[in-house]
């Protein structure tokens, strides 16, 4: 278990609650005398949420999905006041405060444009959010490459992300607040999303609150569009080449194929025509490249070396000479959800995560003997169903989902393949600076996780100034790997063989279930001149396996792993300055399993 007590003081604002959407509160009052008005009905007019001010003139309207609306408020006597283009922002209080001006002619109306504040005062943690908007004038390719243009997050060389510094397996990985991180690797990201299906993304490289867990570095949060009452729909089309005039150190750089890397990307949304209240969103993403990192056709798998003479060394050149792509991919990204309302308070949200990828990686003693190295293969499979019922000041969501991901490495579907070539093919010992002459890498690799599970959150604005969030959550994960070396040596093995399971080194098999469960309370304190996030978060942890109790005896007995549990408190506390500055800071502990 990791452990991270961290304390951060900065002067610029932003925050880390999540949630299914986010609220809008304000105060109304006379334009003329100042004075509260109660009773006032405000209205968000594109998914009929609405409250009624109180006898301070204060009103509350909570979980409004991401997005930007037109909100509206009428009283008797007054001119309706109408406010265009307010944003609204996952987990994040948007404040519209409202002047109504007594009404001189029948139907008359105030429409204003919302002012977006620099700075968010209700923030507590260091955090970016990227709008859709933002997401289609970027100049990348896929919500990594938005990621990546993030202050604090950087892509390691093998494309792993780190936010502040952190491991890579340190950050944790959201969609519409449900997990999508790999079991397998603790958290790296099991799935990859079209920009185009996404409304916002949410980046916390500071400390976060109670509501999320088993994560030290940070948080990312995406947010998938829903369809609205009009049809929305883009299709874009890339293609090209790599180009370098270092031929010295990239084969076959110079040579121009514009069909070598083609990407195709598009997104529908809207209302299901036969269903009155349903609506849909779908998108998709296909890749196709040869990459840039060639290898050269020198020698074929089965060719023949012998260096057991040191001035005389045997070496056979049986390929064609021609370029091979080392690092092609083929990747296939497919996301559908399903919206429908009951009423204007009960949603019910279906939603289906396909991610799919085909790829080598490129191994540079094999760069003349490109046909000898591995394959591939990813794909991953995400259901889950969420139900959301609003109340007068309160509401709650239902989650449940499943998540299958499959990874596999090897040169040939089949251990037993006749194409894999005996390793008395190369005889004698080659010089560890040489390449390899010929001769396939035998590792045979899978690995799939299952996890099912549930959370259950309630959020509750009992007062103007408290909003408490209460939740729980449980997670079963199935884990099973197999992972073996084919033996095939001509003699002892005279065809490609399997060793047996855990009774040889070079087999090692594993299947085991782990549950995770937590459950967390938070309060959300606003005042006009201190904002504070607290909490507190329980985590428990049962890994059901046992380990090598004296690694000097590893067949001796093994010790049944113990149960683990945490108690995470956080805090976090905005001191708003100006409209231009905040000061702020946050104290927690954050444990990851």
């Amino acid at each position: 278990v990791l452990q991270k007590r961290s304390l951060f003081m900065v002067l610029f604002s932003v925050s880390c609650l999540f949630g299914a959407g986010g609220k809008i509160a304000g105060r109304i009052t006379d334009k003329d005398t100042g004075e509260p008005l109660s009773g006032v009905n405000v209205i968000v007019e594109e998914v009929l949420l609405g409250a009624a001010s109180d006898g301070n003139g204060e009103y509350v309207i909570l979980n409004v999905q991401t997005g930007d609306y037109t909100l509206s408020a009428s009283y008797i006597g007054y001119s309706k006041y109408v406010v265009k283009e307010l944003r609204v922002n996952l987990g994040q209080t948007t404040s519209q405060d409202i002047q109504l001006a007594q009404e001189v002619i029948e139907g008359e109306e105030v429409v204003v444009v919302a002012e977006r504040p620099l700075v968010r005062k209700d923030l507590t943690a260091s955090q970016k959010i990227t709008t859709s908007d933002e997401i289609k004038n970027m100049p990348v390719e896929s919500f990594l490459g938005v990621l990546t243009t993030q202050a604090g997050v950087n892509q390691g060389a093998g494309g792993e992300i780190h936010i502040r510094g952190g491991r890579s397996n340190e950050v944790g990985y959201y969609i519409d607040g449900v997990s999508v991180s790999n079991p397998f690797f603790t958290n790296s990201l099991a799935v990859n999303v079209s920009n185009k299906a996404l409304e916002e993304m949410k980046v916390v490289s500071g400390a976060f609150n109670a509501e999320y867990g088993n994560a030290m570095s940070g948080i990312v949060n995406l947010q998938i569009k829903e369809g609205g009452p009009d049809y929305h729909g883009s299709l874009s089309v890339n293609s090209g080449d790599y180009f370098s005039d270092a031929t010295d150190i990239f084969l076959n750089i110079d040579d121009i194929n514009y069909k070598a890397n083609q990407i195709i990307d598009g997104s529908l949304n809207g209302p299901v025509p036969i269903l009155s209240g349903m609506t849909f969103n779908v998108s998709g993403r296909y890749s196709d490249g040869k990459g840039y990192l060639y290898g050269r056709r020198e020698h074929n798998p089965d060719d023949f070396a012998d260096f057991r003479v040191s001035d005389y060394w045997v070496i056979e050149l049986g390929g064609d000479n021609e370029y091979v792509p080392m690092n092609p991919s083929h990747k296939l990204n497919l996301l559908s959800k399903l919206t429908y309302r009951f009423t204007p308070k009960i949603k019910l949200s279906a939603q289906l995560l396909h991610d799919r990828r085909d790829w080598k990686s490129y191994t540079h003693a094999y760069k003349y003997n490109p046909d000898g190295t591995y394959n591939h293969y990813t794909q991953n499979y995400n259901y889950s169903l969420k139900l959301t019922q609003a109340f007068s000041r309160s509401y709650y969501e239902a989650n449940v989902f499943n998540s299958t991901t499959d990874f596999k490495q090897y040169l040939y579907e089949d251990p037993t393949d006749e194409r894999y070539v005996s390793t008395n093919w190369i005889l004698g010992s080659p010089p560890s600076t040489t390449f390899v002459f010929g001769g396939t890498q035998m590792g045979h690799y899978s690995r799939e996780s299952i996890s099912q599970g549930g959370k259950l959150d309630f959020t509750s604005q009992i007062t103007n100034k408290h909003e408490v969030k209460i939740g729980a959550s449980a997670r079963m994960d199935n884990l099973e790997e197999d992972n073996f070396t084919i033996l095939y040596n001509g003699f002892e093995y005279p065809e490609p063989t399997v060793p047996p399971a855990n009774e040889s080194p070079s087999h090692n098999y594993y299947n085991k279930q782990a549950l995770f469960a937590s459950s967390y309370v938070q309060d959300k304190i606003e005042y006009p001149d201190m904002i504070v996030n607290v909490g507190v978060r329980y985590d428990f942890f049962d890994p059901d396996d046992d380990y090598i109790a004296d690694l000097l005896n590893p067949e001796d007995e093994r010790i049944p792993a113990s149960k683990k549990s945490m108690v995470s408190p956080r805090l976090g506390v905005s001191f708003p300055i100006t409209d231009e500055g905040i000061l702020h800071f946050s104290y927690g502990h954050f444990y990851q399993l």
